[in-house]
This record gives structure tokens, sequence and C-alpha cells, in this order.
């Protein structure tokens, strides 16, 4: 009788402490457990390492056995080795993560865990919603915090390591075109006209003393600005987003090498950022600080948004006559933007069009625009 009543009387004990324990689980559990998620960068590159930091800091004496944390983010990042929820992410553009973190009385715990974006963009975390069990594991407890953490994912670059890669061809040309431009302001002296000169060039006092046109000849240079235009105007938006986002890739390839050779370069562009921000713009600057500065630029580029004209945006009138060398990077191919191109070559202004291509888009420009484009498309 003796060994009866003990045995009911654990068996009471143990039927208190399970309830006991969970009641004060399902007061006390998340007091003063701080979690969060974050990223190891503030800015990286498409197909670049970086990691996802979690951590959970558990400020009380109550241990919290079992924690799984659960969050969400653009479904292009990719984390090896964690688990998903496969039902959701078959039906939503979000990827959502589980990582189970558990952690003891006054403890920090601290996960990394590598990962790398197959895309260029924003990519945030805004809510973490946790479920935690008691000691028994005899009750699941369910919350969600608020996060703002983001990371800004640039274009991945081209690889213009190899020599025969199109770039290092597109590249010398475009060397070959600064190195021949003659400077306004180095004046070398007066030669009769040809016909390929432009009329601004033509010195009308001396041609007046003359019996045919005479026209002012200057000394070449090499410019040290480039401006770069990135035109995102679609023609039908069928099959142009991989077009879309290889002149993001052309424009951060290309302000690199240009700026590691010493030009200064600017990047304007008739984009919409993801914030709703029109007409993207980075002002003429030199250095790695000013690359940094591009980057962030080509990161928030709403591809999918509908932009205005190429040709009636407010920085086109200075794309048809500033004096620095423009590459104009984009596949639209309008009438008003080919005259704007024909306007700067009358001018004596140099220019270089890079036209992405591919099996829907191809080259349609005038005969006359042909010494100065340079058809993209092998790689897109």
């Amino acid at each position: 009788m003796v060994r009866k009543m003990s045995v009911i009387l654990i068996i009471l004990l143990v039927l208190a402490f399970i309830l006991g324990q969970a009641r004060v689980y399902r007061k006390n559990w998340n007091r003063n457990l701080k979690i969060s998620v974050g990223f190891s960068v503030g800015m990286t590159g498409a197909g670049d390492d970086f990691e996802i930091i979690e951590k959970a800091e558990n400020d009380k004496w109550l241990p919290v056995p079992s924690l799984m944390i659960k969050y969400s983010t653009d479904r292009n990042l990719v984390v090896p080795n964690l688990l998903t929820d496969e039902k959701e992410n078959m039906v939503t553009d979000k990827f959502y993560y589980s990582d189970a973190i558990p952690v003891l009385s006054h403890k920090k715990s601290i996960k990394k865990l590598v990962c790398h974006s197959k895309k260029r963009g924003v990519f945030t975390v805004e809510r973490i919603f946790l479920a935690a069990r008691d000691l028994c594991y005899t009750e699941e407890y369910h919350t969600s915090i608020s996060e703002n953490a983001s990371i800004l994912i640039y274009p991945s670059y081209l690889n213009f390591g190899d020599s025969e890669y199109p770039f290092n061809h597109m590249m010398g040309d475009i060397l070959t075109r600064l190195r021949f431009i003659e400077d306004p302001f180095e004046f070398r002296g007066l030669r009769d006209y040809l016909p390929q000169d432009p009329t601004n060039r033509i010195n009308w006092k001396a041609s007046a003393k003359s019996d045919d046109y005479i026209v002012n000849e200057f000394n070449q240079t090499v410019l040290k600005t480039v401006r770069i235009y990135v035109n995102l105007t679609q023609n039908s938006g069928h099959f142009e987003d991989a077009l879309i986002e290889e002149e993001l890739r052309l424009l951060v390839s290309i302000a690199s090498d240009l700026l590691n050779r010493g030009f200064s370069v600017s990047f304007n562009s008739n984009a919409i950022s993801v914030f709703g921000d029109k007409n993207i713009n980075v002002e003429v600057g030199s250095g790695k600080a000013h690359m940094e500065q591009i980057h962030e630029a080509s990161a928030v580029v709403d591809a999918s948004a509908r932009v205005q004209d190429f040709s009636k945006t407010d920085f086109f009138e200075d794309f048809k006559d500033n004096n620095d060398f423009v590459i104009l990077i984009g596949f639209e191919q309008s009438e008003d933007l080919q005259n704007g191109i024909r306007e700067r070559i009358r001018n004596g202004l140099g220019i270089f069009w890079i036209l992405p291509i591919n099996g829907y888009v191809k080259c349609e420009a005038g005969k006359d625009l042909t010494g100065i484009i340079y058809e993209w498309g092998k790689n897109v």
C-alpha cells in the first residue's frame, strides 16, 4: 500500500511539474528573449558569398530548449543546407527559411549561414516568426516580431578575363575612340573643309577671305570623362528582361574598367528604383567610392517598372550636346533616339552605342549609325 501511494505521489508530482512548468513557460517564454536576423554586409555582387546572421539572446533564468525561427526573403537568395517550407515556397515569390536555435538561460547564440544571390536586387527580412516549446515539450508557443534587415545585390560583372571574350574587343574599341577625340580648347590651326566636317567647325571669318570653306583644327587628346547612359525603354515587353539585366551588367563592368584606367565616369538612366525614384543617376566622379555609388544605383533598379521614353527625359538634351564622350547602353531604337545620336555626330561629339540583342531583339538602326554601334548579344 505504501509503495502504491509512493507511485501515485510521484505521478502527481511529475504531473504537477509538467503543468507548472507549462504555465510558467506560457507566461514567460519570450520575456527578455531578443531575436534578430541580419546580413554580414550591406551590399555585394550577384553570385558572391555573404552571410545571414541569426542572433538569439535569452536574458532570463528560464531556458528555451527548443526555439524555431522562420523568416522570408527573395527566392533568388540561396542558402544551402537550411530548412525550407516547401508548401509556401511553391505558391509565393518569397522563400521561407526555418532554423532551430536553442538558447539556455542568460546565454547568447549566434549562427552564421553562408549564402549567395542568383540575381541582383534589394533583399529584405521584415518579419521573424518564432515557435518554442517548454522543457517537457508539452506545449508550443508562437509569436512574431518585426525586423528591418536589408542587403543590396548589384549585377554580376561580365567575365572579361578571357582574351576571346567580346568585352575585350568592345573595350578596345571604346578606348581607341577616346584617344582620338579632338579637344576644342586646343586650337592647332586651319585647313580646307572636308565633307565629313561638322558645320560648327567652320571658321566663317577665315572662309570669308577665301573662295572655299575653312575649318578650325584642334589637337587630339584623351578625354578623361565618360558619361554612361542606360536606356531601359522597352520595345514590346516580350523576352526583354534578360536584355535589361545584361544592360546593367554592362554598366558596372564598363564603369569599373574605365575607373580603373583613371577615367571619371557618370551614370544616367531613365530607370525607376524599387523605392519609386525616377531617372536614377550618379554624377561624375572617380575612385572606388564612386564605383560603390554605381553599384548601389544598379542594385535598386526596378526592371519591371514602366519607364519614361529615353528621348523624353530631362537629361536627353544633355545627352545630345555635352562635350564628354558618351556611351549609350540600350536596345530601344526609336527615331527620336537615333536623331539625337545623329545630332551628336554632326556636332563632332563622341558617342559609342552598345546595343544588346537576342533572338527577338535585333539591330534595326539606320545604316548611317553602323560605325558607332556595337551589337552585344552572344552571351545574353
